[in-house]
């Protein structure tokens, strides 16, 4: 006899059930408990944590920002660029020096990204923002105008609605 321990990381909710099954041996006289089922309920969060990426400080940070502080239900955390060396950051526990990656990304439930950031990050970065889609399933808000001259990143424009 063997325990076995599986640990289970879900970044969705819902319900998942999973299936394990060790092979029969022969002579073995009780095939049973060779196999086994065990469904899981991942549920939501309480408290929702958003994160805010900005390009600069701008009314739009400012209403947000408003607005969460009246809702126990959300959380925002911001990362906002204020010169070419410093980030104006708040919510978060350590000192960043450029945009988060998928790592720090995957601990929030949704995302508002001021589309002014995208020319500022890199392309891992931009690359993990698709990543947290495709595996938190988080929600992400592109707000604008875009008011750059350079033409936004390929991976963003997949997924931009327009």
């Amino acid at each position: 006899e063997k325990d076995v321990v599986f640990k289970i990381s879900s970044y969705r909710s819902g319900n998942l059930n999973f299936h394990a099954s060790v092979q029969v041996f022969p002579g073995e006289s009780d095939i049973i408990n060779n196999e086994q089922y065990v469904a899981v309920e991942i549920t939501e969060p309480k408290i929702w944590k958003i994160l805010y990426l900005g390009a600069a400080l701008n009314w739009e940070y400012t209403f947000l920002s408003r607005q969460f502080k009246v809702s126990d239900q959300f959380l925002l955390h911001a990362m906002i660029k204020k010169d070419d060396k410093a980030f104006h950051i708040t919510g978060m526990e350590e000192e960043l020096k450029t945009y988060p990656e998928f790592p720090l990304l995957k601990n929030y439930q949704a995302l508002i990204i001021d589309l002014n950031t995208i020319p500022l990050m890199t392309s891992s970065q931009i690359n993990d923002i698709k990543e947290y889609l495709n595996r938190v399933g988080g929600g992400v808000l592109f707000i604008g105008p875009y008011v750059n001259s350079k033409p936004l990143d390929p991976t963003i424009l997949e997924l931009l609605p327009v």
